[in-house]
């Protein structure tokens, strides 16, 4: 086909079948794929879209792909390997928000296209600029690749924030709100934002004070890093007492990964020891040795700077904390909570334990009813599934724990958030598809082959 539409008509879009049985959703496919083939045009696709989705049955065998022109949506439809999902008849939906170090410099931008959030965006800039915080937050988000700050911890630490809380706006808009959250190390702090525990403004004076007392804490205590480590707490023991200034684990990342946090020279010698032994180990790129004494240098200017912070109990959220490792009450997230966050250890897999099963000790899952059964990582890019898939295969049997990530690193936002809708939408989430649409039309296709929805 050579229609060449424009950048309003060439939209990515959702487009939805569903049926009562398996096999119907192949017929569906081809059929629809013929029909588009034969007669599509870049502006009917908009009101197809729309057609499929709201005025058609929802079935429990769904199919969803995601197209922004004629010929991307018939190749999607022809495609074998696209499989029909059956959808859950219960959807219990944690958000899983990224930490620090996955920042990107382009990190969603292409969701401003989207009003709320592009709205939220710039709420917080406000918010930050509130706060004294000396740049523009939109500006920076904005910038290119070599005039971004986003990898200095001043700037990585709010706009982390920033964008987390336009991911959580932009989903709660779409009509996907989670029944838990968890978040490693700083990304607890949308995490509490998700679960209304705290405001906008508390969350983005806890981040922007934290990158604040970061820069601060390089100073006092410079020469400070972070190491990822392919190996168990456990295992791991017997390495820290190598180095003569101290190492310590910072994050338990899975049952087989940690992060070391300490002296930089002594995490250079560990590293040559790692590698010797054949030891997966990668330094992070971070100037401060998170999770560790070193923070310990700004803790009470940190917790000084947030003390006016209101948490307030969750209606309806459980918030599993990665500082106790367990689940807690949200009004438990005062100034010292945030304090610890910087300081204390990133308890991942304890949490992710207290979540899943009924009873820690002996793995006992919990009912169907209240099981978490899918896992949405908010942040720059999905930096977690790696460590979440571990989880799964380290403790078996959680085949039903799907994953999905909104964004991924040097991928179009829009794109990448649109696709992980579609999924969550056939594993039965609640989704108002009509405003994962930019443009929304009410205008019904009249599909003239009976054949189609059959």
């Amino acid at each position: 086909m050579t229609n060449k539409p424009d950048a309003v008509e060439n939209e990515t879009r959702v487009f939805v079948l569903s049926a009562p049985e398996k096999e119907a959703i192949a017929r569906q496919s081809q059929a629809h794929a013929d029909h588009v083939e034969a007669r599509g045009t870049a502006d009917m696709l908009k009101h197809y879209a729309y057609t499929l989705a709201e005025r058609r049955s929802t079935f429990q065998w769904r199919h969803a792909v995601v197209a922004g022109s004629v010929d991307e949506l018939v190749a999607r439809w022809r495609d074998q390997d696209i499989k029909a999902v059956k959808a859950e008849a219960r959807t219990n939906m944690a958000f899983v928000f990224t930490g620090q170090g996955a920042q990107w410099y382009a990190m969603g931008r292409e969701l401003i296209s989207f009003d709320v959030y592009a709205s939220s965006v710039r709420q917080s800039a406000a918010c930050l600029a509130a706060l004294g915080c000396p740049w523009d937050a939109w500006n920076e988000l904005m910038k290119s690749e070599s005039t971004s700050n986003v990898n200095q911890a001043g700037f990585s630490q709010p706009l982390c924030t920033v964008l987390q809380i336009a991911l959580v706006d932009l989903l709660e808009h779409w009509g996907i709100k989670p029944s838990a959250v968890i978040g490693h190390s700083s990304g607890e702090i949308a995490a509490a934002y998700a679960s209304q525990a705290l405001s906008r403004e508390d969350c983005l004076s806890v981040a922007y004070q934290r990158g604040v007392v970061s820069e601060v804490a390089k100073i006092r205590c410079p020469g400070g890093s972070m190491m990822a480590v392919g190996l168990s707490t456990q295992e791991v023991q017997s390495y820290l007492t190598r180095p003569k200034a101290p190492v310590v684990v910072g994050c338990v990342n899975s049952p087989g990964n940690v992060t070391l946090t300490g002296d930089r020279a002594s995490l250079e010698q560990l590293r040559d020891i790692f590698v010797q032994e054949d030891i997966f180990c990668r330094l992070l790129q971070v100037d401060n040795a998170y999770h560790s004494q070193q923070m310990l240098s700004v803790s009470d200017d940190y917790r000084k700077s947030i003390s006016h912070i209101t948490p307030v109990e969750s209606p309806s959220v459980t918030f599993y904390s990665t500082v106790l490792g367990r689940n807690i009450s949200t009004a438990r997230l005062t100034a010292d909570y945030w304090v610890d966050n910087m300081c204390s250890a990133v308890e991942f897999v304890s949490a992710l334990d207290d979540m899943i099963y009924a009873n820690t000790v002996t793995r006992q899952m919990k009912r169907k009813s209240v099981a978490t059964n899918v896992l949405v990582e908010i942040g720059p890019h999905g930096a977690l599934g790696g460590p979440i898939k571990q989880f799964k295969l380290a403790r078996g049997g959680l085949d039903h724990l799907d994953y999905y990530s909104l964004l991924s690193r040097g991928k179009d936002a829009s794109l990448t958030a649109t696709t992980a809708t579609a999924s969550l939408w056939m594993k039965g989430a609640s989704v108002d598809l009509t405003k994962v649409r930019k443009s929304l039309s009410s205008s019904n296709v009249r599909l003239s082959v009976n054949t189609l929805l059959q």
